[in-house]
């Protein structure tokens, strides 16, 4: 449940016959220690060295744009659920909430990616991610962008090094070349 203080003065008030305003449980909840903060996510695996050496690494690229290469774009993957996420609740501080869900976890599963230089956004709904389906989104994308070159920065989802994968970007080399994040420790 998401506690916020309207709905905690009411459980107070049913369980103990006392009441609070909302005001009233928000000092409450501070007294005893506890804080109305949002979630805050991290990369649990980041390399700071990698990460450097991905910055240099793009520093470098940017160089080559209307060169070497013509479009830098990054791309990644997202899924909009159905079902409401909360953005803040009351919880003890320095622990993390867990919330369970109900329903079928179901939502629009979507392909991206994103022009560095024009902010250009293409995008592919699908019902899945899999490789097929990554796959089939390159071969669209290309169809879009048939001539130059494009450097295509992606993080390291399964999908991104799948077998089936390598063939398509072997015989497409001069259109279009992966560039991995460097952020997970080895």
């Amino acid at each position: 449940m998401n506690w916020t203080a309207s709905l905690l003065a009411a459980w107070i008030e049913k369980e103990f016959q006392v009441t609070y305003s909302g005001r009233g449980t928000n000092w409450l909840l501070h007294r005893l220690g506890f804080s109305n903060t949002r979630p805050t996510y991290s990369l649990a695996m980041a390399d700071p060295k990698k990460q450097e050496e991905f910055k240099q690494e793009f520093d470098q690229l940017k160089k080559l744009l209307h060169g070497e290469i013509d479009r830098i774009v990054f791309e990644d993957e997202c899924m909009i659920r159905d079902y409401q996420a909360i953005g803040r609740t009351w919880f003890p501080k320095g622990e993390q909430k867990i919330i369970p869900t109900y329903g079928k976890h179901e939502g629009a599963k979507l392909l991206a990616t994103l022009d560095y230089e024009t902010g250009d956004v293409y995008f592919e709904e699908h019902g899945k991610y899999d490789a097929e389906v990554f796959l089939g989104f390159l071969k669209n994308f290309l169809a879009t962008y048939p001539t130059g070159k494009t450097v295509m920065i992606l993080d390291n989802a399964r999908i991104h090094y799948a077998k089936m994968i390598q063939p398509f970007l072997d015989e497409n080399k001069d259109k279009l070349k992966f560039v991995f994040l460097h952020i997970v420790r080895s």
